[in-house]
């Protein structure tokens, strides 16, 4: 109704502004009441818009709902406004049932239920602001907690900014990395972490905007490393200190004391409780470690902070926590020096339960590593010597076989010279036959002449006894 009422108003106004330009062209004695009449248009348009948005402010305005977008195939029949007959300071949410009844056809929708969000303005989100957003969790050194304020601002439609981080909730993605506090004012470490990560989400929530503060967390590497300047402190010639009883050298001077004295000087001079010392060598200390975190694209990756070649010194940080084993061979001094007492062996332990290394242990962690370095290398060259072997096994096989190929083509050839034999043999026995069976064909011819010559004589010789019969019976006759 009110829209209606605007619109006619205006199209009132516009049909007196064009009646008032007629009739100014008419007379000109009208213009300084056409100015008055605009004036007072202009007047009536401004309080009309305040009146606008005093009816407008609401927990959700109808222009709200009728900018809504209507799904293909619906239709808005009906939009409804809701006021808030009292302005509140604070926000909150709460739930509406409502249903629609057809009069004409007796029949209503199911109950709905929905939630509405009391906003002083109309927000366009909340925001997270932290002082600082990496944090070193030095915590697990020293046990003193790291804490980073962080404040919490929405941002209205119009661009106001107001702080809320009293009115918000918070809570952290995972406490194993970093903590938030109750009152989501600061978030923190407090050394009971067990490991840091890159583009840590910490949640915010305020009335129904939400928000996620990202932070890195790095947490250092353990175990420490511990760096002498040197590990072999000894006296220096010819520089001797005063030792007083108070000392802590007194008690080795008078337990290396030698029975007998060189001079009555030496006794007075004990007897007064002064004596003197050699000066020891002193080195520098420092406790070194890399800042690490899990990388967010691949799990259970380690990024480092500054790089895998660099470490940071964080002497200062446990510097109350460094003991010398045995006191009475070194001792710590304030600049972070390890001067030399007496003659002997110790190690530097870091006396926390969660850090405790000592720089003996540590060597012995080097020379493991050394060792298994080392363990490979030689794994590595007897694989190396079996793959030497496994070849030259290999050309071994490779020459019988050749050794074999070549006895083989031998035996083949052998072969083949002894079947040309048999053959050779063979042709020989052939010729053999042959001339066996010329040898018979002569045989039997020389037998068939034979017979025929003996035919022959015995024919001979029976003409001759033929004759001599002959012959006789001539001479009988």
């Amino acid at each position: 109704m009110m829209m209606v009422m605007m619109k006619m108003m205006m199209m009132m106004m516009m049909m007196m502004m064009v009646v008032m330009v007629v009739v100014v062209v008419m007379m000109d004695v009208m213009m300084v009441m056409m100015m008055m009449v605009m004036m007072m248009m202009m007047v009536m348009m401004k309080m009309m818009m305040m009146m606008m948005q005093q009816q407008n402010f609401s927990v959700f305005r109808s222009s709200g709902l009728c900018a809504l977008r209507v799904e293909p195939g619906w239709q808005r029949v009906v939009q409804v406004d809701l006021e808030m007959d009292v302005i509140v300071d604070s926000v909150g949410s709460g739930l509406i049932s409502w249903m629609v009844e057809y009069p004409g056809i007796r029949a209503t929708s199911d109950e709905t239920e929905t939630k509405i969000h009391i906003v002083q303005r109309e927000l366009s989100g909340i925001v997270p602001l932290a002082m600082d957003t990496e944090i070193l969790n030095t915590a697990v050194l020293n046990g003193r907690t790291v804490a980073v304020p962080v404040k919490v601002v929405t941002v209205a439609v119009d661009g106001t900014i107001t702080d809320v981080s009293d009115a918000v909730q918070c809570r952290s993605t995972d406490e194993d990395v970093v903590k938030v506090s109750d009152r989501c004012d600061y978030v923190y470490v407090n050394g009971k972490e067990m490991k840091g990560r890159v583009r840590m989400l910490v949640n915010f929530t305020y009335s129904f905007a939400t928000a996620q503060l990202e932070m890195n967390v790095w947490i250092p590497r353990l175990p420490l490393h511990i760096e002498v300047s040197d590990t072999e402190l000894s006296p220096i010639k010819s520089w001797r200190i005063p030792v007083t009883a108070n000392t802590p050298r007194a008690w080795l001077l008078l337990k290396t004391r030698t029975s007998v004295r060189d001079s009555d000087d030496e006794d007075d001079e004990e007897r007064r409780g002064r004596t003197c010392t050699l000066q020891y060598q002193r080195a520098i200390i420092r406790i070194l470690t890399h800042f690490v975190a899990e990388s967010a694209e691949v799990p259970n990756q380690l990024t480092y902070m500054l790089g895998s070649d660099w470490q940071m010194d964080i002497t200062g940080l446990v510097w109350d926590f460094l003991k010398v084993e045995d006191p009475r061979i070194a001792r710590l001094q304030d600049g972070r020096l390890l001067e030399g007492v007496g003659t002997g062996m110790t190690s530097i332990q870091i006396t926390a339960n969660h850090l405790y290394i000592t720089a003996e242990e540590e060597q012995d962690e080097e020379d493991e590593e050394e060792e298994e370095q080392d363990e490979e290398e030689e794994e590595q060259d007897e694989e190396e010597e079996e793959q030497d072997e496994e070849d030259e096994e290999e050309e071994e096989q490779d020459e019988e076989e050749e050794e074999d190929e070549e006895e083989e083509e031998q035996d083949e050839e052998e072969e083949e010279q002894d079947e040309e034999e048999e053959e050779q043999d063979e042709e020989d026995e052939e010729q053999d036959e042959e001339e066996e069976e010329q040898d018979e064909e002569e045989e039997e011819q020389d037998e068939e002449q034979d017979e025929e010559e003996e035919e022959q004589d015995e024919e001979e010789e029976e003409d001759e006894e033929e004759e001599e019969q002959d012959e006789e019976e001539e001479e009988q006759d």
